[in-house]
């Protein structure tokens, strides 16, 4: 069983060895390449995601009124 110190400076060991790159630079560049993807990911997924939307809202209202309104609740005038 580990002790709490133990896993604490196993810890703190892993993250000096990504802060101490050969340049010291490998956690930084981490943290940028992620923010840097997560960006561009939303620049490409939040407009099809739109249309996604607006596709299935369209399909679900002519599903509404050609199905479930005309076949399970007739009504006649």
């Amino acid at each position: 069983m580990f002790d709490c110190f133990k896993v604490k400076h196993l810890v703190k060991s892993k993250v000096r060895k990504l802060r101490r790159d050969e340049r010291g630079q490998s956690f930084t560049e981490l943290v940028i390449l992620i923010c840097v993807g997560l960006i561009i990911a939303a620049f490409i997924i939040v407009p099809n995601l739109k249309a996604f939307a607006v596709t299935i809202v369209t399909g679900l209202s002519s599903w509404w009124t050609n199905t479930i309104s005309k076949v399970l609740f007739p009504t006649s005038y």
